[in-house]
């Protein structure tokens, strides 16, 4: 459903012509409805990732049961210490360092209660494809340099 340029709402039942009207309408109004998703994100941060990471992990066969209310949105990363910022987003496309990301503890069990935890992009890239022994030897060889 749509509106005309007074605000009436329009309703169309012919499927093609919906996605017609939809997609033209999206072409005329591009610039507001992405500050209305801008301005979305920036309040409802927390629930618009845990939105798509629903969305993937279901399309991916991920096990997925959590809810808003079981995660604990910290300020700072547990790993980094980097102060989170909820309302930034992504700059061209990409997360940056201090974006919030949700991580699986045990990738292998999913998206369930109590094993997800928030942490930075950052951490998360890090400890992404990377074992404990082998972030050890990095922190080990970087501390020859120091």
């Amino acid at each position: 459903m749509g509106s005309d340029e007074e605000g009436h709402r329009i309703v169309i039942k012919n499927v093609k012509r919906r996605k017609k009207y939809l997609k033209d309408y999206a072409i005329k109004h591009k610039t507001e409805l992405r500050e209305y998703q801008q301005k979305y994100f920036r309040e409802n941060a927390p629930a618009y990732s845990l939105s798509r990471i629903k969305r993937r992990a279901i399309a991916k066969g991920i096990p997925f049961s959590i809810k808003l209310a079981d995660i604990v949105w910290p300020k700072k990363c547990p790993i980094l210490g980097l102060l989170l910022d909820y309302s930034v987003g992504t700059k061209n496309g990409k997360p940056l360092p201090n974006s919030p990301s949700i991580d699986r503890i045990i990738p292998s069990i999913g998206y369930i209660l109590g094993n997800v935890q928030i942490i930075s992009h950052r951490a998360n890239v890090i400890k992404q494809d990377a074992t404990s022994a082998e972030l050890q030897r990095v922190a080990d060889y970087m501390r020859v340099f120091e």
